[in-house]
């Protein structure tokens, strides 16, 4: 990987970290977006890719630039002190369901199950309504 790519990456971060902490939708400081997992895994494993990556020199620079705030962004969708809401997906509709199980969340946060494995059985019934033969 470019060392451009990865500085810009950082950049990238920084910089939405810094316009997320500066408009109140989080007390997250902008150096702390940095050094937490979700940032350093889309830093190292999008940014690394030499399939995906740009070859121009000023294209690594960009492409960087946006896999960090992009990061940053993506991060701030999972976290309660983001003040707005970015994925909207209907958990509450059995038929939309592959699990039977409902899914605990509440006060903007996901809650894990305490069974067994992954804490959810499928539903027979659903996977067969989207099961494709090939």
């Amino acid at each position: 990987a470019s060392w451009k790519t990865m500085l810009s990456v950082f950049v990238g971060g920084s910089v939405m970290g810094a316009i997320f902490h500066a408009t109140g939708a989080t007390p997250i400081a902008w150096w702390e977006h940095l050094i937490l997992g979700g940032f350093c895994f889309g830093a190292v494993f999008m940014a690394t890719d030499p399939v995906t990556s740009a070859r121009t020199e000023t294209g690594k620079w960009i492409y960087g630039f946006i896999i960090g705030a992009m990061a940053i962004i993506h991060m701030g969708c999972s976290l309660k002190t983001i003040s707005y809401p970015c994925e909207f997906m209907d958990f509450d509709n059995p038929r939309a369901s592959l699990i039977n199980e409902k899914i605990d969340m509440h006060d903007g946060r996901v809650y894990p199950s305490d069974k067994p494995g992954l804490g959810v059985t499928l539903n027979e019934d659903a996977v067969a309504e989207y099961t494709v033969e090939l």
